[in-house]
């Protein structure tokens, strides 16, 4: 029971880490477009991804997904597994969360050793950016960037992804939560019509 919520919760970590990820980087590719992007647009993505700071935005929103992970899992694991079991009270919740707190330990130092985030930049942006853009239009991002107001938007991008987070999941975890329980009921239900 301990393990089929663990393997619930371990995949919303996932797809909130795989959302951030893709937030930054739009959609995946394969790495042979990357070879048809011409040198000239190479480096102007490139410029445009240094002026823009991408590769620390794409760590930012994911070490904020994380931890946004590690707000809510606790009481929603402790929570689950107190309704499927029918156990209660502080020990359950401590026990929960110091084996939860191990695993999101182990995820967080695996993470960043398991992903590249400059690869995974590059193999996304170039070909997109590439296909996207002209010259002339990429130049022309540049030089919004390099502007105060493109400044002021590399600097507030954390800050509104943050937010924009933070409110999103003031509106999504009751419904997700409410679907967790769902899932952990139906489980319930056909593991006891299997056992039978």
């Amino acid at each position: 029971m301990f393990k089929n919520a663990l393997k619930i919760i371990l995949v919303l970590c996932l797809l909130i880490v795989g959302f951030a990820a893709q937030a930054e980087a739009q959609t995946t590719t394969s790495r042979e477009n990357q070879t048809t992007v011409s040198p000239e647009k190479q480096a102007l993505i490139q410029e445009l991804l240094n002026v823009t700071n991408a590769k620390k935005n794409a760590e930012d929103i994911s070490n904020l997904a994380i931890a946004q992970v590690e707000a809510v899992t606790p009481n929603l694991l402790a929570d689950a597994l107190s309704k499927r079991a029918g156990l209660q009270g502080d020990e359950l919740r401590q026990k929960t969360n110091e084996h939860l707190a191990q695993v999101l330990k182990r995820f967080k130092q695996l993470y960043p050793q398991k992903i590249n985030y400059t690869q995974v930049v590059n193999q996304v942006t170039y070909p997109l950016y590439a296909r996207f853009f002209t010259e002339e239009e990429l130049k022309d991002l540049v030089n919004f960037y390099k502007s105060s107001t493109g400044k002021k938007t590399i600097a507030v991008i954390p800050q509104l992804a943050a937010e924009s987070v933070q409110q999103s999941n003031e509106l999504l975890l009751p419904k997700t939560l409410e679907l967790m329980q769902q899932v952990v009921n139906e489980d319930v239900r056909q593991s006891r019509y299997a056992a039978k």
